[in-house]
């Protein structure tokens, strides 16, 4: 979710508002959701069908085989559009209440009363060094010397 998130944002421009958090949120899940549902039918399609190719047009071949891998696969199918649509909906209904709300505001305390921050970015290194604002990498460098 991070990674699409960054994308989001420093390779498309796109700034933070809920349709996008949704949208990056619908795309890892796209990624994930077929393992997801796998798991939910606690169905495996390796040990449970055989993903043998029948040809209908081979009177002496069983169909039987290709009837049960096609409904395991619309069956998943509609088991991960599901899983989708579910946590696409808690994700909404959690970016549109005040869960969390709290604890945000205190770290926000925290951070300027507290550790004096200024300015974003706000780095924290081992809760001892505070860079607040942008810097150059040469401050970067001689923090870390300090650190290690």
């Amino acid at each position: 979710m991070v990674d699409e998130l960054f994308r989001s944002h420093f390779e498309r421009g796109e700034c933070s508002e809920f349709e996008t958090l949704k949208s990056c949120a619908r795309s890892v899940l796209i990624q994930t959701a077929a393992f997801s549902a796998a798991a939910a039918l606690s169905l495996s399609p390796a040990s449970s069908f055989s993903l043998t190719t029948v040809t209908p047009a081979d009177p002496n071949t069983n169909t039987n085989e290709n009837t049960h891998e096609e409904h395991y696969v619309r069956l998943r199918k509609a088991k991960e559009q599901e899983l989708i649509d579910q946590q696409i909906q808690e994700l909404d209904d959690y970016l549109h209440s005040d869960e969390g709300l709290d604890d945000v505001m205190e770290e926000i305390r925290v951070a300027k009363e507290d550790l004096g921050m200024q300015g974003v970015p706000m780095i924290v290194i081992q809760n001892e060094y505070l860079l607040s604002g942008a810097q150059s990498s040469s401050t970067f460098v001689q923090v870390l010397q300090r650190v290690i």
